[in-house]
């Protein structure tokens, strides 16, 4: 794998974007970090050139992770390299949830999501936010939530009047909303620090500067600039809760940063929110909402036995926070996945094996018409299953190559032995008509990769056509390795709920597809194609135990701290070949009655 590359947008204004991108960074030591400074996402032609420049000096099939900030507002720069390389977008904030964010961002945002390989997000509601805003595939939206680093646990104060507001002062993190919430309870006793810097929009920040100065409340409200390192540590310390009156939150990082410590939060019930404060540690309210916002302070402020409670809720959380290695791993699990998956390497690695588990495979009876045979291979990557089906078919045939990847698209035409067409999209939008006077419709390696409504589409597409189906190498969720080792059971049901993530139908696909076939009244015989890797077979192992232990992790980050010693273990193994594995697939025959 070249890389992976990783474009940043620059800057040193704290946020939790910058965090993430940061501490991610700092544990991916293979990787190669591009900064490209700028007033994004809108930069002016010199700094668009800037990135054009830098990606197009990466080599070909590259992995590369795009900030967002940086990808999502220049479609006209990504869209083009998206074919020659492999690129993931990490949202930190859909664009259009920016208060005031300039119009036509989020069809720029959503030309970007719809080109790339992937899309890595901080929480499932935003997973789900860009997968509805911009129609995005299930299988391409990944959630690596945001880790925390651990600390002391803060001591608060008996009558809870420290209040902390940790955020840009920019209309979206809603300082004038508690400012007047907290106008609303002057008559209590209580401070207030809002940490965080001005820059971004230095007019709000001065109007919140009047605000408060309307209401009187200068002493009381302290708007002190960007806080980082100890000086915020230290405001988390002192603080006894945290106050996030947010209009939009993808996650809300200083939501964890403060349970970390113990501090219980009063935020907006927004976005990622509650997923940050996962459980009884907070209390929520409308965004937006001054009045339910003071309501809210004044239980806080009036009522000793809520602050026990959500003291002893808080702390309760912070045993259950992750860390940065575990984002780290989530992250690198997304790009080694998109590697292995897109890779033409990857795909000739398992070429061999792929053509061992079919070897028994009698394909169907063809009969053909006046013409030749017209073969379909669906997601044909590099044109493994038409190279191996051309050595077993009767008589001239022409191939139809189906994939979304230009490249792939390219290199199977060029390897099939046999007239070839190409056809570039997506298979959730094929339909009957893209099969007219097939003799055969082929894939591999492809349903457990479709959520049921996808399954339903293609499936109605084969039986509206007539034709038969042949369908490898679907994934059943079982691996045998051998020796065994007790965590084996533990990635494996991990791996498995890792492919059923977003709707995918995953270990769930073969028995999903025989029942949507057989409502076609279609005659489907299903046989087990098993991977049965030996020592002849080393590298396809380690780099195939890689991905499924990598994918394991993003499913359950708690088993990173395993994975490593598993893999070594495993590896090493591998390397005396003395490591033997099956992997469990099956094989699907369609056939009209």
């Amino acid at each position: 794998m070249n890389g992976p590359y990783v474009v940043l947008p620059g800057g040193a204004v704290p946020s939790g974007g910058n965090v993430y991108d940061r501490e991610v960074l700092r544990r991916m030591p293979a990787a190669v970090d591009i900064v490209v400074p700028g007033r994004w996402p809108r930069p002016d032609a010199t700094v668009r050139g800037r990135l054009a420049e830098a990606l197009d000096g990466l080599p070909d099939d590259a992995v590369v992770l795009m900030d967002g900030l940086v990808a999502c507002g220049v479609p006209e720069i990504v869209v083009p390299r998206a074919r020659r390389l492999t690129l993931a977008v990490l949202v930190h904030l859909p664009l259009g949830d920016e208060t005031g964010a300039p119009d036509g961002l989020i069809d720029c945002e959503g030309e970007t999501l719809r080109a790339v390989s992937a899309v890595v997000t901080t929480s499932r509601w935003a997973a789900r936010r860009v997968t509805e805003l911009h129609g995005l595939p299930a299988g391409r939206v990944h959630v690596v939530p945001p880790g925390v680093d651990p600390a002391p646990e803060a001591p608060g104060t008996e009558n809870g009047a420290r209040l902390l507001c940790v955020a840009s002062l920019t209309p979206r993190k809603g300082h004038d909303v508690l400012i007047e919430a907290l106008a609303s309870v002057g008559d209590l006793a209580w401070d207030c620090l809002c940490a965080g810097p001005a820059t971004a929009d230095p007019e709000h920040a001065e109007w919140l500067r009047k605000l408060i100065e309307h209401h009187g409340l200068d002493r009381r409200i302290r708007l002190a600039g960007p806080y980082a390192g100890a000086e915020l540590d230290a405001a988390y310390a002192e603080a006894d809760l945290l106050v996030l009156p947010s209009r939009a939150e993808t996650y809300g990082m200083v939501v964890t940063e403060a349970l970390a410590r113990g501090v219980p939060v009063l935020a907006s019930d927004v976005g990622g929110v509650p997923e940050a404060i996962g459980g009884d540690a907070g209390l929520l309210v409308p965004p937006g909402d001054a009045g339910a916002l003071a309501a809210a302070l004044r239980r806080w402020l009036g009522d000793a036995g809520l602050r026990r409670r959500l003291r002893s809720a808080a702390r309760d959380r912070r045993g259950t926070l992750g860390g940065w290695d575990e984002t780290a791993v989530g992250v690198t699990a997304v790009l080694d996945r998109l590697a292995e998956r897109f890779s033409p390497g990857w795909l000739a690695l398992r070429e061999e094996a792929d053509a061992a588990a079919r070897a028994e495979l009698v394909p169907p009876d063809l009969r053909r018409g006046a013409g030749d045979l017209v073969v379909h291979d669906i997601g044909c990557g590099t044109g493994s299953m038409a190279r191996w089906l051309s050595e077993r078919l009767d008589g001239p045939r022409r191939w139809v190559l189906h994939d979304r990847d230009a490249d792939l698209l390219d290199q199977a035409r060029r390897s099939v032995p046999a007239d070839a067409e190409t056809r570039q999209g997506e298979i959730a939008d094929l339909s009957a008509a893209d099969f007219a006077g097939a003799s055969l419709v082929t894939a591999s390696a492809l349903l457990d990769l479709l959520t049921r409504d996808e399954l339903t589409a293609l499936v109605d597409a084969i039986a509206g056509a007539g034709c038969p189906a042949l369908l490898t190498l679907s994934v059943t969720g079982r691996v045998e390795l051998f020796p065994a080792d007790p965590l084996d059971a533990d990635f494996q049901e991990a791996f498995n709920g890792h492919q059923r993530r977003d709707g995918r139908l995953g270990p769930d696909a073969v028995a999903a597809a025989v029942e949507e076939f057989e409502r076609h009244g279609l005659a489907v015989r299903v046989r087990t194609s098993p991977w049965r890797l030996g020592p002849e077979h080393a590298a396809l192992t380690e780099r195939w135990l890689r991905g499924w232990v990598a994918a394991a992790c993003e499913q359950r980050p708690d088993l990173a701290r395993r994975a490593e010693t598993y893999l070594r273990d495993r590896t090493g193994t591998c390397a005396a070949g003395d490591l033997r594995a099956v992997v469990h697939h099956a094989d699907l025959l369609v056939e009209p009655r």
